[in-house]
């Protein structure tokens, strides 16, 4: 799954913050497939904090992903995405 993730995005890999857009894209997949682990490991590899508010409102709107699909947690997702905007 990564391989096809990582190759699918190499064009990207110019773009300012593409570490952290294939990080989520990962994450994504991970979620998807009850993987939440998996999923917060992907995303506990980019320094969230010093990124653009964009690029950190896709980390934390990934996290209210991972917090709903593999956790069942609506109001920590909801918690987690609100934070966001």
């Amino acid at each position: 799954m990564a391989t096809v993730l990582t190759d699918a995005l190499a064009a990207a890999s110019a773009m300012p913050d593409s570490d952290a857009l294939v990080a989520y894209q990962r994450a994504f997949a991970f979620a998807i497939y009850g993987r939440g682990q998996d999923a917060v490991n992907m995303l506990a590899q980019i320094d969230w904090e010093g990124r653009a508010p964009v690029i950190q409102g896709i980390g934390l709107s990934m996290e209210g992903v991972i917090e709903l699909l593999c956790r069942r947690n609506v109001s920590g997702s909801v918690e987690r995405c609100s934070k966001s905007d």
